[in-house]
């Protein structure tokens, strides 16, 4: 296999430090590493046309003729945090906060070279990989909890793990979010039925992919093709088989019923998404009463929409908190993508 090229430039070396033993002793059959630290040898190597797979390198370090070279994917390090720039919509530019974890800088580098991940690489070589699957749930609608399994989904993605998305809904439209407007075809949904695992060769073919994958939804609701949470859990297990994905995201139904309840009780983890009103308490005390022991230490609450002018009535069980802003719905997962959304909930899953 041919080493990719990688380069950092940064001029404080104890930073770099952590990043370089990650990437010399977890990648070194997958690339060739050089550090720059003086910013005098760096404009002396600039002044070579070069060709770099990746280059990782401090914003204020970042000369005019870092655009005469040949960068196949440039991260900048900025201290102002992840931003959009006009040179990102060529898809080979991303800013990222300089002070963000380096595992999660590490992985996003590998992540767009190519490379698997060294965990990943162990779980293929021991043959066993296994699939964690995530229910999101709301007690009350309009919280955004769509919009967050979006932003988890490309959060997970960006640290090079492969993500199924899919929505529980009785009536499924979330996928005119993401501007999807095909459905998948009978044989799919009747395989699922028959339990025979037909529905595994058409996989490719009801999934659209975007930074994650999204799993079609059905040519009408839940009741009109007839299938219940042990048709979905089936469906789950058999795709798990596959080892095909690291997450499963599956989109509940805002509420709790038997539907649910079920998903949540087989799943790995539970994200409840709750705001920050007296309402969304109370629903959630509810919800607690539902569940089951082993079942309540699998959720995590995740506080969406979070306004610090308003009244706050949530509790300290919420580990994060999404600021609300307007994000941009006509072309969402790339305003989601940009906003960096649920960051510190994917660091802790993966």
């Amino acid at each position: 296999m041919t080493k990719k090229n990688v380069v950092i430039v940064e001029s404080d070396e104890n930073y770099i430090s952590s990043l370089e033993f990650l990437l010399a002793t977890r990648e070194e059959k997958g690339i060739s590493l050089e550090l720059i630290t003086s910013v005098d040898y760096l404009k002396e190597y600039l002044a070579v046309s070069r060709r770099i797979d990746c280059l990782i390198i401090d914003e204020n370090l970042l000369f005019d003729a870092v655009s005469r070279q040949q960068i196949g994917f440039l991260f900048v390090l900025s201290e102002h945090g992840n931003r959009n720039d006009r040179n990102a919509a060529a898809g080979n530019v991303e800013y990222v906060d300089k002070y963000a974890s380096v595992k999660e800088i590490f992985h996003r580098i590998i992540g767009k070279l190519g490379l698997p991940a060294d965990d990943r690489v162990k779980s293929t070589e021991n043959v066993k990989k296994e699939t964690t699957t995530i229910v999101v749930n709301s007690q009350l609608g309009g919280i955004g909890k769509t919009t967050v399994s979006f932003a988890l989904a490309i959060q997970l993605s960006k640290l090079n793990r492969s993500v199924l998305y899919m929505s529980t809904d009785f009536l499924q439209r979330n996928h005119h979010l993401v501007g999807i407007h095909d459905s998948m075809g009978g044989d799919f949904d009747r395989s699922i039925k028959a339990r025979d695992g037909i529905f595994l060769n058409y996989l490719d073919q009801m999934v659209t992919h975007f930074t994650f994958d999204y799993l079609m939804p059905w040519n009408g609701s839940r009741a009109s093709i007839d299938l219940d949470e042990n048709d979905y859990l089936y469906m789950i297990e058999e795709i798990r088989r596959t080892k095909r994905y690291d997450f499963i995201i599956i989109d509940t139904e805002t509420g709790l019923d038997l539907f649910t309840l079920t998903l949540m009780s087989k799943c790995d983890h539970i994200l409840e998404i709750i705001d920050q009103t007296r309402f969304a308490k109370m629903a959630n005390l509810e919800l607690k009463k539902e569940l089951r022991t082993s079942e309540r230490d699998k959720v995590t609450y995740i506080c969406n929409k979070f306004n610090h002018r308003k009244d706050n009535y949530i509790s300290e069980e919420v580990v994060e908190y999404v600021e609300e802003r307007t994000i941009d719905r006509n072309n969402l997962l790339r305003a989601l993508e940009v906003a960096d959304l649920l960051k510190v909930t994917a660091m802790t899953l993966v």
